[in-house]
């Protein structure tokens, strides 16, 4: 680790980020960084000394900490590893899989939040090789298709899809909607692969649709502006007037609208608006949970009655 303090190597580590994205993306790097996984979350560093086959090893890797700053922590396991023949052939990510169950690391490691392309035999002191590996494997994932391989990744990891909190299979069915499937597909995608400021940033544009549809649902579409004008103040105005078009409906058809739904409302767009216009780039695990109560709320009480309205009388 040479002389260097953990606060120095993390300088280190963020420098490089920014030097090789600067260099591969120039004068759009602003647009485009938010693809890059390191550049939209803090971490827990680890770097995992021991023994194979008789040499020193190392394995490091990144676990999103949903923190303000980044962490590094070295483990040396090489006294416990020397001499075991049970790992001479096994990968890195089967090696952190038997160091783990053989409890050698820190058990307060989430597994669920290392990202999967930061895992690399190089040490966390070379910041050089590991940061270019790492950038290296999410600049080929994004430029092989990040559509199709954030739809391919919520097929495979269907924790948050099938969360029960959200009923995110419930809503694609009634929605019914390609374009509303295809974003929502992305974002959950996005979450599962860390990259929370892009899955952030999207929720709020399906809120909108949601609100939008729930307004064509009752044969209320017509704002007082344009689609793509459309602000908060004009859905809070459509929705006053789609509470009163709905008092008298049956309770699955109803719009409830009081004063604390509005400022529900303003809170879920305070919250949209931060992540969208005002961030840093870092967006933590929990503003992604309150934009997604936002989603599910909105998709609940106000699109679900003006379904059921749309197929008794439209």
């Amino acid at each position: 680790m040479g002389n260097k303090t953990s606060q120095e190597m993390i300088n280190d580590f963020r420098n490089r980020v920014s030097y090789v994205l600067h260099s591969t993306l120039g004068t759009d790097k602003e647009n485009k960084k938010r693809f890059f996984t390191a550049t939209q979350n803090h971490f827990n560093f680890y770097s995992i000394l021991y023994m194979q086959n008789t040499l020193d090893q190392t394995i490091t890797f990144a676990e999103i900490n949903n923190n303000d700053s980044d962490f590094f922590q070295s483990v040396d396991i090489r006294t416990v590893t020397d001499g075991n023949l049970s790992i001479g052939n096994l990968s890195l990510d089967e090696l952190l899989s038997y160091f783990d169950n053989k409890q050698m690391l820190p058990k307060t490691i989430n597994w669920t939040n290392v990202l999967p392309n930061s895992v690399s035999n190089v040490g966390f002191s070379y910041p050089q090789i590991y940061v270019d590996g790492w950038l290296q494997k999410d600049f080929n994932s994004i430029n092989n298709g990040m559509v199709k391989k954030q739809f391919e990744l919520i097929k495979f990891n269907t924790t948050l899809l099938n969360r029960s909190t959200f009923d995110f299979e419930n809503m694609i069915n009634e929605v019914s909607d390609p374009q509303f499937t295809n974003n929502l597909n992305q974002i959950l995608g996005a979450y599962n692969n860390g990259w929370f400021y892009v899955s952030a940033s999207a929720i709020g544009g399906l809120i909108e649709m949601l609100l939008y549809k729930t307004a064509v649902n009752y044969g209320k579409d017509n704002f007082e502006t344009q689609r793509d004008k459309i602000t908060k103040k004009n859905y809070v105005k459509k929705m006053h007037e789609l509470r009163n078009f709905t008092k008298s409906f049956n309770e699955d058809q109803q719009i409830h609208f009081d004063s604390l739904d509005e400022l529900t409302m303003d809170r879920d767009y305070l919250t949209r608006n931060a992540v969208s216009h005002y961030t840093t780039g870092f967006v933590n695990e929990r503003e992604i949970e309150s934009l997604f109560i936002a989603l599910s709320n909105t998709y609940i009480r106000y699109f679900l009655p003006s379904k059921h309205y749309a197929q008794n009388n439209l």
